[in-house]
C-alpha cells in the first residue's frame, strides 16, 4: 500500500490517491522480470497517466514516475460495470513508498464480511482511521464520476485517501474488504465513526472483475 500522484491527462495538475494492494503476474514476454501491479480507485486516473510515489514523509518524488495506469473501470471504453477501481503497472518496485505500520497482509475478501465488525481504512491523507462496517450490502450512489456501487463503512476518509484499503478483523485476521471511493469532502478533520460514512468498492466484486481481466495474477484471497 502506498500513496500515488497520478498525472491527469491534458493537465499539469497532480492529485494524491492511495493504492489498496499490490500483486504480480507472469511475464508473458519472457525473461526474469516479474511484472508488478497495484489496485486503486478508478477516478484517480486514466489509462496512460503517470504515477509518482509518496515517500515515508508523504512527499512526492517527481524525479521519475514509478508506474502508470493501465486500466480504469470508469472509462466507457473499458467496459465499466459501475465499480470504481483501477490497475496500476508498477515499473519501479525499489522506490520508497509509505505504508501502514505495522503493515497489513494482502488477504483479500472473496465474500461479504459480517455487519458490525471492526474496520479501518488507510489513506495518504488521514493515515489509519478505524471504525466499523455499517453494512456489507451494496447500493448505487451518485459520486463525482457517475453512479457507482459501494458499501458503507463508518470510518473517516478524506480526499487523497481514495483507492486505499479498508480492512476488517475477521476471526482474528485482518482482511481487505474494500477500496475507498467516496469520502467526506466537506470537513478536513475526522469526526467520530458514527458521523462518518465512507463509500467503499466491495473487494469480492472488484476481485471478480480483476480475475477476469488478469486470470493469471498472483493474489492471496480469503474466504470469510
Amino acid at each position: 500500500m502506498f500513496g500515488v500522484r497520478p498525472y491527469t491527462r491534458g493537465s499539469t495538475e497532480l492529485s494524491i490517491c492511495t493504492a489498496a494492494f499490490s500483486f504480480t503476474a507472469p511475464n508473458k514476454a519472457g525473461g526474469s522480470y516479474t511484472p508488478a501491479y497495484a489496485v486503486t480507485a478508478g477516478h484517480c486516473g486514466e489509462p496512460g497517466d503517470d504515477v509518482y510515489a509518496l515517500d515515508a514523509n508523504d512527499e512526492p518524488d517527481y524525479s521519475q514516475p514509478v508506474g502508470r495506469f493501465v486500466y480504469s473501470s470508469l472509462q466507457p471504453s473499458q467496459d465499466s460495470t459501475g465499480m470504481d477501481w483501477a490497475i496500476l503497472e508498477i515499473k519501479d518496485t525499489t522506490a520508497d513508498m509509505s505504508e501502514p505500520t505495522p503493515s497489513i497482509p494482502t488477504n483479500l475478501a472473496m465474500s461479504p464480511p459480517p455487519t458490525g465488525v471492526d474496520a479501518c481504512q488507510y489513506g495518504a491523507t488521514t493515515g489509519e482511521q478505524c471504525g466499523y462496517l455499517d453494512s456489507a450490502q451494496t447500493e448505487k450512489t451518485r459520486g463525482d464520476y457517475g453512479n457507482i456501487e459501494v458499501m458503507w463503512v463508518n470510518v473517516c476518509a478524506r480526499p487523497g485517501d481514495s483507492g486505499g484499503p479498508n480492512y476488517a478483523t475477521v476471526r482474528g485476521e485482518e482482511v481487505i474488504v474494500g477500496i475507498t471511493d467516496v469520502g467526506d469532502n466537506s470537513v478536513d478533520q475526522c469526526l467520530s465513526a458514527d458521523q462518518e460514512a465512507n463509500g467503499v468498492a466491495p473487494m469480492w466484486k472488484v476481485m471478480d472483475e480483476l480475475t477476469k481481466k488478469m486470470p493469471d495474477a498472483y493474489i492471496d484471497t480469503y474466504s470469510l
